[in-house]
């Protein structure tokens, strides 16, 4: 019997449940490539949860079988790569196991450098912003002399005669 975790990560891969070992290992080879961290521009978080997910649902079909009594290949069929022994059944949980810490792990590890890069930012923010504040610091205020004073309030009559209302505006930035 499928459980609803099994129909999920056969969507997840995009294939059939009749599907054979070798087809959901390309569908989810392909995946990994599209989908992977380095490949992916933007957030990396994402990714890599979306990378972890992936895994989990290659580790839960390779291990499914549709009942116990599944039809296996005959002793002398060839095998995708001979050079390579085939896993015992007693470790595939193993390595699903093992699969998972690592998707774990990596996860963590990027949540780890989210934060760092966000408490780098800002740190160069805060930098920022003291250096703009030792810089406003730096420079003196400017002085008003009579001549100044003088030039401002032609200035403001001369608004005042042409648009009153926009005289009021102004005097709050003079």
């Amino acid at each position: 019997m499928m459980t609803p975790e099994m129909a999920q990560a056969f969507k997840d891969l995009g294939v059939d449940p009749d599907a054979d070992a070798t087809t959901i290992r390309k569908a989810w080879r392909a995946l990994v490539r599209t989908y992977h961290p380095d490949q992916v521009r933007g957030d990396k978080v994402a990714a890599n949860a979306r990378l972890a997910r992936l895994n989990a649902a290659y580790d839960l079909v390779s291990a499914w079988t549709p009942t116990p009594n599944a039809p296996r290949p005959a002793p002398n069929s060839p095998r995708p790569n001979p050079s390579r022994p085939r896993p015992k059944a007693r470790n595939a949980g193993k390595d699903a196991a093992h699969r998972a810490a690592q998707a774990a792990g990596a996860r963590q590890r990027a949540a780890d450098l989210e934060r760092q890069d966000a408490a780098r930012a800002a740190a160069r923010a805060a930098a920022a912003k003291a250096a703009a504040a030792r810089a406003a610091a730096s420079r003196p205020a400017p002085r008003e002399t009579p001549e100044t004073r003088a030039a401002r309030s032609l200035f403001l009559a001369a608004l005042n005669a042409l648009r009153p209302k926009a005289a009021v505006r102004t005097l709050a930035w003079l």
